[in-house]
C-alpha cells in the first residue's frame, strides 16, 4: 500500500468505528452520554493494529473528543478550540437520540508511514430546516474549494477563495489555533506526505516516545491560511476543514466536517468517509448529484 492510502485507510478506521459505536449504542433508551461514546470509539480503534493506541491531536486525551448539542441548545458544539478542558467530553451531557446533534473527531496516525487520518463529522438527529441547510450548504462549500483546486495553488489562495464563499453566504470560520501565526486557518497539509520523513524524525518514531511523536507531527504542519504562499505540489495531501458558523445566528450550530485532499502524482481525490454516517443519522439530504461522488 503506498503510504498516502495508508493515510486514507486510517481516516477509513476512524469513520467506520465511529459508525459501529453508534449502531451499537443508538437503540434503545439507555444514556449515552459524550465520555461513554468516546471511550467506546476508542475501544473499538484499538483493535487496529496498523495505527497507533492513541491519536497525535493531544489535548484532548487519546487525541479525539465527542460532543453533544441540541436543536435549541447548540453551544456544547460551538467549540473554537478542542484542547481546552471545557471541551472534553463529559459523562453528565447525553445524546438527544431524536433533536441532537454529535460533533466527533480522531486523530489516528499510520503505523507503517507516520501519516495522520484526522477524521471529524458533524450528525444531526433533528428536523431543523435551517441546520439542515447550514449542515448541506457547508459540505457544497469544500466540495466546491475541492473543484477549483490545482497543482501549483497556493495554500494562501485556497484560504481566501473559502473566505469568499463564507461571505457570500453570511458565515464565518470559527477555528482558532495557538499554533497558527494567522490564528485560524481552514486546515492544514499531512506532515511528510510530500517529501517523507527525515532521518531524524524517524528516530524519534523508532523511539516510540508518543508525546514526542505528537509534538513532531503537530510542528511539521503547515497551516492553510491567508499568510501560507506554499504551493500545492502533484504529490502531498492536505486537508479542507473550515467551522463555519451564520453571522448573527447563535442558534445554529458549527459545523466540523474535516476533508482531505490527497493527489497522486499530480492527479486529486476529496476523502470525506461521511456517507455511512449520514445514512446511519438519517441525513439523506446531504446526498445529491453534486456530493454523492465523494460521500461512497
Amino acid at each position: 500500500m503506498k503510504p498516502l492510502e495508508r493515510s486514507i485507510a486510517a481516516c477509513r478506521i476512524a469513520a467506520k468505528t465511529l459508525e459501529q459505536s453508534l449502531r451499537e449504542v443508538l437503540p434503545g433508551n439507555h444514556p449515552i452520554s459524550e465520555a461513554g461514546l468516546c471511550e467506546l470509539w476508542l475501544k473499538k480503534m484499538r483493535k487496529h493494529a496498523s495505527i497507533y493506541p492513541d491519536g497525535w491531536y493531544a489535548p484532548p486525551a487519546h487525541g479525539m473528543f465527542v460532543q453533544f448539542g441540541t436543536t435549541n441548545k447548540p453551544n456544547r458544539v460551538n467549540q473554537t478550540s478542542n484542547r481546552t478542558p471545557k471541551a472534553w467530553p463529559r459523562t453528565d451531557i447525553f445524546l438527544d437520540r431524536q433533536d441532537g446533534i454529535i460533533s466527533a473527531y480522531a486523530s489516528p496516525v499510520d503505523r507503517t508511514s507516520g501519516l495522520i487520518g484526522d477524521f471529524s463529522i458533524t450528525l444531526y438527529f433533528g428536523d431543523n430546516a435551517d441546520i439542515h441547510s447550514l449542515l448541506k450548504q457547508t459540505l457544497d462549500m469544500d466540495i466546491a474549494l475541492y473543484k477549483k483546486l490545482k497543482v501549483g495553488t497556493e495554500y494562501a489562495a485556497l484560504a481566501k477563495e473559502c473566505a469568499k464563499y463564507m461571505e457570500k453566504h453570511n458565515m464565518y470560520n470559527a477555528i482558532a489555533s495557538i499554533n497558527d501565526p494567522a490564528g485560524t486557518n481552514i486546515g492544514h497539509t499531512i506532515p511528510s506526505s510530500e517529501k517523507g520523513w527525515s532521518q531524524a524524525e524517524l528516530k524519534i518514531f523508532k523511539a516510540g516516545g508518543w508525546e514526542a511523536i505528537s509534538n513532531l507531527i503537530s510542528h511539521k504542519r503547515l497551516f492553510i491560511s491567508t499568510l501560507e504562499h506554499t504551493r500545492i505540489t502533484e504529490t502531498c495531501a492536505h486537508t479542507v476543514e473550515p467551522r463555519p458558523m451564520v453571522i448573527d445566528r447563535p442558534d445554529l450550530p458549527m459545523v466540523n466536517f474535516h476533508t482531505m485532499v490527497v493527489w497522486q502524482s499530480g492527479h486529486k481525490r476529496l476523502v470525506t468517509c461521511f456517507g455511512d454516517l449520514f445514512r446511519l443519522a438519517g441525513m439523506n439530504y446531504m446526498f445529491d448529484e453534486n456530493t454523492i461522488p465523494f460521500l461512497k
